[in-house]
């Protein structure tokens, strides 16, 4: 029957629970992780000693925005024309900055990657996580690109920042360069993804990608797209195609608020900024808002922040979990071990159908080898030749051993 549920309109009515089995959400084998992604263009520079005055009032640029995306409870925020003076990653307050910096003859950077240090990302068997610093890994950094790695125990995703040119022609400029500037950057970003370090982890894209999203047959892009696009618009749409990114802000369902990201005086209105998400992580998309009410420290703004929540659950296996490996033939035979398994299957957790099925058989499946290990710790050894006796198998077994010790 889930099969049959479209994974862009994941099923709204009460979920059932079978006599008997609970739910797996509290256990040190699940985590629930519901966190905020957000993206936005400031257009200043956020280094630790620039203010902006309001009002004959100096405000620190840092602090307002670190207040600013903790009150609307973001956890990672791509954040692009940030101006930073240089490559570095610090602890500003809560958050964790990275700044791409200048590169090539650029005298500022660009793009900028904020990380929550405070805020809880989840919870594992009741109990709230957060990153910290030593899970943080910077993969890739260019003028309008970062690519950072987060590995934990519950959360091994890779986050994207970008900030691509526009597509109107510089001056002088003549359209096959134009199309080739934007090409080429384009083809750089699409480099830097297929050559991340594998395995390759899912990935969140925090974009001013200055392209609308034209109508495409893919199950990552929603209804509610834009009819007037132009030739160079087709980039990023593709490298959603390609790598399996999704749009949620396309999804009139999930969309809260205005659509339009960027009210400039130069252009019409026009949706030019996502959070993107891993296409298997649509389903859980919780809701994707443009705030047109933040402060962003500007007079005049076009860029809007565009923030999406997603809620989602997945096994929670540490490095010692995962060295438990097969277990040998001989113990399965364990009749108490058999015994054990079965009682303790009946009982078995099942997890919400909300998630995705990926993630609701991987969460069996943790759970069944859990069970396993426990249920057949003690068996006995088992003769692999049935003609040879169960006493002669465990001397045999017990010889092996003393061997293993003398040598």
């Amino acid at each position: 029957v889930c099969m049959l549920i479209p994974r862009t309109l994941p099923y709204q009515g009460p979920m059932t629970t079978l006599p008997g089995i609970g739910d797996l959400e509290g256990s040190e084998d699940f985590v629930a992780l519901d966190v905020c992604f957000g993206s936005v263009n400031v257009r200043l520079s956020l280094c630790e000693d620039e203010q902006t005055w309001v009002n004959n009032i100096p405000i620190g640029r840092d602090s307002h925005f670190r207040r600013v995306f903790s009150d609307v409870g973001l956890h990672a925020v791509g954040i692009q024309e940030a101006h930073a003076k240089e490559a570095r990653s610090w602890k500003s307050s809560d958050y964790l900055r990275l700044c791409s910096g200048p590169h090539g003859h650029s005298q500022r950077g660009d793009v900028e990657l904020w990380l929550s240090l405070s805020k809880p990302w989840g919870s594992v068997g009741g109990k709230p996580v957060c990153i910290t610093e030593p899970m943080v890994t910077v993969q890739a950094s260019a003028q309008c690109l970062l690519l950072v790695s987060i590995r934990a125990p519950w959360f091994s995703y890779d986050i994207m920042v970008l900030h691509a040119p526009h597509q109107w022609k510089k001056k002088g400029e003549e359209d096959f360069e134009r199309d080739a500037r934007v090409s080429k950057f384009w083809s750089d970003v699409h480099s830097v993804i297929s050559k991340r370090r594998a395995p390759h982890r899912p990935l969140f894209t925090l974009a001013d990608a200055n392209s609308r999203v034209p109508p495409r047959q893919f199950d990552g892009i929603g209804m509610d797209v834009d009819r007037e696009v132009g030739h160079l618009d087709d980039h990023f749409v593709d490298l959603c195609v390609e790598f399996d990114i999704a749009l949620p802000a396309t999804f009139p369902h999930l969309r809260k608020g205005p659509k339009e990201t960027c009210h400039s005086s130069l252009h019409p209105p026009a949706r030019i900024d996502y959070v993107a998400v891993p296409l298997d992580l649509l389903h859980c998309v919780h809701e994707a808002e443009v705030m047109e009410t933040i402060d962003l420290l500007s007079s005049a703004p076009d860029h809007f922040l565009t923030c999406a929540r997603i809620k989602w659950s997945q096994p929670f296996t540490t490095s010692k979990k995962r060295a438990n490996g097969k277990l040998p033939s001989w113990k399965l035979k364990s009749a108490s071990g058999q015994q054990a398994f079965i009682a303790a299957l009946a009982t078995l957790g099942r997890p919400s159908w909300s998630l995705s099925i990926h993630d609701h058989r991987e969460i069996v499946e943790v759970r069944v080898r859990k069970l396993l290990h426990e249920s057949f710790a003690d068996g006995q050894s088992t003769p692999y030749q049935p003609y040879v006796s169960q006493s002669t198998a465990d001397l045999s077994h017990f010889r092996s051993q003393l061997l293993h010790v003398r040598a």
